[in-house]
């Protein structure tokens, strides 16, 4: 049976009760934390540092997944390689140097991620797929929180499998982001992605405990 893992996405929780957040959703079941770094550039927000980061990780065992929503990512793989960080994803159209990039991640002992924006087509992962070990498929458009899912990156789904295949990367990871809710997890379920990441639509339901059981046990 096809296990979904779940990633709540810490940007969309309450940051003046952090440490309870934090504590909460891993009593809850999650099975990481998404942090997303925004730079106000490749994003027009700006979120959270590495003091944040440090803070988190010192708050739970939980691994972390820095999505770098930033121009010229390879400025802050030293910094957050430093703290112990699990994941760091970035985006293809932020860089010159992907294939340098991904392997400067790796120099860190850290896994390396691509994100796909909604327009963003899959096939820039041909010459790159054996090196990463999460696909993080955006189903919104970066930058805020609260959007309306977006359905057609789904289509994606297909594509990157084979393209995976062709490369002999078993182990890499399928994450869809943005706009996920209980209503329509099932259908991205169904694609036989991993993980779930998910923001408001945990972070905005009162008990985690039950919105985590629940879409951990979507029937399909």
């Amino acid at each position: 049976m096809h296990k979904i893992q779940i990633s709540p996405s810490i940007i969309a929780a309450d940051f003046s009760n952090l440490k309870q957040e934090i504590y909460d959703i891993e009593k809850a079941g999650a099975d990481s934390i998404h942090i997303d770094i925004m730079d106000g550039h490749f994003v027009p927000n700006i979120s959270i540092g590495p003091q944040i980061v440090k803070d988190i990780k010192k708050n739970t065992s939980l691994p972390l997944d820095i999505h770098l929503m930033t121009n010229n990512p390879i400025n802050y793989i030293y910094t957050f390689s430093k703290l112990n960080v699990n994941t760091i994803i970035i985006h293809p159209e932020t860089t010159q140097q992907l294939d340098y990039t991904i392997k400067k991640i790796h120099s860190f002992e850290i896994y390396a991620g691509i994100a796909l924006n909604p327009a963003t087509s899959e096939h820039v992962l041909q010459y790159i797929a054996n090196q990463i070990h999460m696909i993080l498929i955006m189903t919104v458009n970066p930058g805020w929180i609260k959007q309306k899912f977006i359905s057609y990156p789904l289509n994606k789904i297909l594509n990157i499998k084979n393209i995976l295949i062709k490369n002999n990367n078993d182990n890499c990871l399928i994450n869809v982001d943005g706009g996920i809710t209980i209503n329509n997890a099932k259908n991205i379920i169904q694609k036989q992605v991993d993980i779930l990441t998910i923001g408001s639509g945990i972070y905005h339901n009162k008990n985690y405990v039950d919105i985590i059981k629940k879409l951990k046990n979507i029937k399909l």
